[in-house]
């Protein structure tokens, strides 16, 4: 590699590729935490900073580097209905817990005024 962008891009690329694997292999909506997604931002973030701040030229590792991150994004494009799947079933069945618990205390406060 050549550039810092290209070497910068290619850290990038291997973030990503470790953030899609866990977010791939996540077995229950409650593994895909608010940090993974946090991460999987910072690091869209730093890699739109690194492009924008490229410098334009035959650079053939820094194609290369393109071309994974490319790809990396394209996987998370096939990815986002899943994940936003999965986040939606689980935020109900919080809404359910928390609805029994709001039930249970009221039942509870209920109990003590007849008793």
């Amino acid at each position: 590699m050549g550039s810092a962008t290209t070497e910068d891009l290619g850290e990038t690329n291997r973030k990503l590729r470790d953030l899609l694997i866990r977010l791939r292999e996540a077995a229950a909506p409650a593994d895909v935490v608010a940090a993974s997604l946090t991460e999987l931002m910072d690091e869209l973030l730093h890699a739109s900073d690194l492009l924008r701040g490229a410098e334009t030229g035959p650079d053939a590792d820094l194609e290369q580097q393109i071309n994974q991150y490319r790809g990396n994004i394209e996987q998370l494009q096939e990815m986002l209905p899943a994940i936003q799947g999965r986040l939606i079933a689980e935020r109900a069945r919080l809404e359910n817990i928390r609805s029994h618990l709001a039930a249970a205390a009221n039942w509870t406060q209920t109990s003590r005024k007849t008793l």
